[in-house]
C-alpha cells in the first residue's frame, strides 16, 4: 500500500495521497510537458434530456455520484519530484445552468467548453452543464479530463447519474482506484514487470525490425 499522510486542501477538507496508477502518470507527464494548458485529454459528452428536469434533484444526484467515486474528488501534485494524487473526501459538486434560444448556440457554448482545459493541481477536473432549451428540453455536458475518466468510465457516469436522479440505492464499490493503483504499482512494478519483458524478449527475439 502507498498511501501517504492526510492534509487539508483549498478548501479545508480532508485529502489523503496516493501513488498514481500508470495510466495517470502518462496524463500527468503530458500535461506538464505541455504546460498544463492543453485540451487534447478533456472529453465534453453531451446529451439530449427530454421531459422536465428537476434541477434540486438533479443537484443531488451529482452529489451523491461524487461522493461514490473518489476519482471525481481528485487533484494532483509532486512532491520531491514524485507525482501524487490527493483524494478529498468531500467535495462540492455543482452544475452549471443555462438557458439557450436554439441548439446552435448550445453547440457554440459546448465548442467553448471543450476548449477550456483543466488544472490538474486544482480540480475538479469534471465540470456539468446543462442548458435548458425549454421547459421539457435540456442538454448535458460532462467536460472530464482523462487523468480521471476514459470512455467506460463515462457510460459509467451516466449511468449512475440517471440511478441515482430517480433515487435508486447503488451498490458499494468493490475496489477504489487509489487501491487499483496501489495494486498495479505492486505487481507490475520493479521486478514483475522486469519478467514480464523478459519473457516477451524472448519470444520475439530474431523476428525482423518493421519499419
Amino acid at each position: 500500500m502507498q498511501t501517504g499522510k492526510t492534509n487539508l486542501g483549498p478548501e479545508g477538507c480532508a485529502e489523503v495521497d496516493h501513488a498514481l496508477s500508470f495510466a495517470q502518470d502518462r496524463m500527468w507527464f503530458l500535461d506538464r510537458l505541455e504546460g498544463g494548458r492543453s485540451t487534447a485529454y478533456v472529453a465534453t459528452p453531451m446529451w439530449r434530456v427530454h421531459g422536465p428536469l428537476d434541477r434540486e434533484r438533479l443537484e443531488f444526484a451529482l452529489s451523491r455520484l461524487v461522493a461514490r467515486h473518489q476519482s471525481l474528488r481528485m487533484r494532483f501534485v509532486e512532491r520531491e519530484g514524485t507525482p501524487r494524487v490527493l483524494v478529498a473526501d468531500r467535495l462540492d459538486a455543482r452544475i452549471d445552468w443555462r438557458d439557450a434560444a436554439t441548439a446552435a448556440e448550445v453547440e457554440t457554448e459546448a465548442a467553448a467548453e471543450a476548449g477550456e482545459p483543466f488544472d490538474l493541481t486544482t480540480g475538479p477536473l469534471f465540470r456539468v452543464v446543462v442548458w435548458r432549451l425549454s421547459d421539457t428540453e435540456h442538454v448535458l455536458l460532462a467536460a472530464m479530463h482523462h487523468i480521471v475518466s476514459d470512455g467506460w468510465s463515462i457510460s459509467l457516469f451516466v449511468r449512475d447519474l440517471g440511478a441515482l436522479y430517480d433515487g435508486d440505492t447503488l451498490p458499494e464499490l468493490s475496489l477504489p482506484y487509489t487501491e487499483f493503483a496501489d495494486w498495479q504499482r505492486r505487481e507490475l512494478g520493479g521486478d514483475g514487470v522486469a519478467g514480464e519483458l523478459g519473457y516477451w524478449r524472448e519470444r520475439l527475439s530474431g523476428l525482423p525490425v518493421l519499419e
